[in-house]
C-alpha cells in the first residue's frame, strides 16, 4: 500500500540490544505544548484573558484573533522518536527504547493528537497550530538493524503453557425447567429432562418426560458433575409418580 511502512524498535539493556520490526500505516504524533516557539506570547495572552474575565465575566471576548501555541512539526516528530525508558524489558529495569524507520512509505500519513482528557475527565480539543513543512527528509531517522560490536539480547525463555481448564459440566436451561415445573412435574425431573435433550427445546423435554416419568430415579436430584448418570434418566422400574396430572 502507498502508506505502508515498518518501524524498527531498538531496546538496549545491560549492554545488549534487541531489535523488532513493527508494521504501520500512519504515525500518531503527540503535540508537545511546552516546546511552543511563542510560549511567552501565549502566556501573556492567557493572563490578559484571565484579568478581563475577572473584571467583567459577562463581557464578550474581544474580536481579535486568540494567540495559540505554535509548535513545529519537527518537534512533534522528535518527541515521537525520542528515547523512551522502559520499567522492565526481559527482566531488565531501565532499558532504553528508540524508534526508527526500517522502511519508508511512498505517502506518509500523520495524525496529530489534538484531543486530550481534562482534569474533570472531559474530552477537549487542543487549540494549537502545527505548521507542516512542504518538504521533509526522514533519512536521519532510518534504522540500520544490528550494528557491528552490538551484542543481541537473549530472548526470554518460553513459559510453559497453562494447563487447559476442565470442561464445564452442562447445566439445564432454567427456562425449560420452569416451563416443565409449571406443568406440574418435579424440579428434579425437569432438570433431568432438559439435560437429556441437551436443552434443545421445551417440546423435546416434555416428550422425554412422558417417556421417562416412570423411571425409578426420575425425581431424584441430579448426580454430581462428572458422574456417568448426570444427564438423562435411569433404568425402568416401579413408578414413583411425579404428581403431574395425566
Amino acid at each position: 500500500e502507498l502508506s505502508s511502512f515498518a518501524l524498527e524498535e531498538r531496546v538496549e539493556a545491560a549492554g545488549q540490544v534487541a531489535y523488532k520490526r513493527v508494521p504501520g500505516s500512519a504515525l500518531s504524533l503527540q503535540i508537545p505544548l511546552e516546546l511552543a516557539s511563542n510560549a511567552a506570547e501565549v502566556a501573556a495572552h492567557e493572563a490578559k484573558e484571565d484579568k478581563r474575565q475577572k473584571l467583567d465575566p459577562a463581557a464578550a471576548p474581544p474580536p481579535d484573533d486568540p494567540v495559540v501555541p505554535l509548535v513545529s512539526f519537527e518537534a512533534c516528530l522528535s518527541r515521537y522518536l525520542a528515547v523512551e525508558t522502559l520499567e522492565n524489558f526481559r527482566g531488565h529495569a531501565g532499558a532504553a527504547k528508540t524508534t526508527r524507520f526500517a522502511t519508508f512509505p511512498r505517502v506518509l500519513v500523520v495524525q496529530l493528537s489534538r484531543y486530550y482528557t481534562d482534569a474533570d475527565w472531559t474530552a477537549k480539543k487542543m487549540a494549537v497550530a502545527v505548521p507542516v513543512p512542504e518538504t521533509l527528509s526522514l533519512e536521519a531517522f532510518r534504522g540500520g538493524g544490528l550494528q557491528p560490536g552490538e551484542s543481541p539480547l537473549p530472548d526470554e525463555p518460553n513459559e510453559p503453557a497453562p494447563a487447559p481448564a476442565p470442561a464445564a459440566s452442562p447445566q439445564p436451561d432454567e427456562a425449560i425447567v420452569a416451563q416443565l415445573v409449571s406443568m406440574g412435574f418435579s424440579e428434579n425431573g425437569a432438570r433431568r429432562a432438559a439435560l437429556a435433550v441437551s436443552n434443545s427445546s421445551p417440546e423435546a423435554a416434555t416428550e422425554w418426560v412422558f417417556a421417562h416419568m416412570e423411571d425409578a430415579d426420575f425425581n431424584d436430584p441430579l448426580p454430581p458433575p462428572g458422574s456417568s448418570g448426570q444427564a438423562g434418566g435411569g433404568g425402568g422400574g416401579g413408578g414413583r409418580g411425579s404428581g403431574a396430572a395425566r
